[in-house]
């Protein structure tokens, strides 16, 4: 529901099959590497989630950032 809002709001109406469809196919690859990556990460710590947690937190920090660089560029 957050992507179509987005698009929409982002790209309009014109085009949004087409923008909301890319929008929805790129989660495809997260959702597919990041159970593998977590996973892992899991397994060499013994068990322990906080390898897994402390890299979605590393994450989450790099997209922000990106998000920020991304959004200065735009204006």
């Amino acid at each position: 529901a957050l992507t179509s809002a987005f698009i929409h709001s982002e790209f309009g109406p014109k085009y949004f099959p087409v923008n909301f469809s890319i929008g929805t196919f790129s989660l495809i690859p997260a959702a597919i590497i990041g159970p593998m990556i977590s996973s892992v990460l899991i397994e060499k710590s013994g068990g322990n989630y906080n390898s897994t947690f402390m890299m979605i937190l590393i994450l989450a920090l790099l997209a922000g950032i990106c998000w920020h660089l991304l959004n200065r560029k735009s204006r």
